[in-house]
């Protein structure tokens, strides 16, 4: 995995992560194109799939790799430019660097619990960790969904389904 990964232009740090995290062994084939495109900027529209295949595959923990890349070279990029007395640009009132649209609380919980899998150590804290978690996690209460649905249905709807929410989380070194 690590080779497979620096051939996509991961950094060492999320490479030492992914394989702590994940396991040495070699990338799915869609997780690899799905690295490929996103690391391009590319827009993707991924059909077809099905919940255990984006499960088995590792595209989600694939789509917060490629976020974290992202959050970490717009960072030093900002710094660098900070270091040179570069043109301050107007940065507004916070500096949001991503932004991940999710269908409901459950999949937003199950995205974030990867990316922080792979975040790199010298991140210290993450603000509204414990908030989000708390939002986030389905409650002990709440109802199953019925066994007579489908498979795909099921894995779906598992979980927190609430799908009215926003929810800001901050990484800081």
């Amino acid at each position: 995995a690590a080779a497979q990964l620096k051939a996509l232009g991961v950094l060492p740090a999320l490479r030492e992560r992914w394989v702590a995290a994940r396991g040495a062994h070699a990338l799915a084939p869609a997780a690899a194109s799905l690295l490929q495109a996103v690391g391009g900027y590319r827009d993707v529209l991924h059909t077809c799939a099905s919940a255990s295949d984006i499960e088995k595959d590792g595209l989600v923990h694939a789509l917060a790799l490629h976020a974290l890349q992202h959050l970490i070279v717009s960072t030093r990029q900002r710094l660098r430019h900070d270091r040179k007395k570069a043109e301050v640009r107007d940065q507004g009132f916070t500096r949001p660097r991503l932004l991940v649209l999710l269908p409901f609380r459950s999949h937003a919980l199950a995205f974030l619990n990867a990316m922080l899998a792979l975040l790199p150590a010298n991140y210290e804290q993450v603000e509204n960790r414990r908030r989000f978690e708390s939002e986030f996690s389905e409650a002990e209460d709440a109802p199953k969904v019925a066994a007579a649905k489908p498979e795909d249905y099921r894995q779906l709807f598992d979980g927190n389904s609430d799908d009215c929410f926003r929810c800001g989380v901050r990484l800081t070194r």
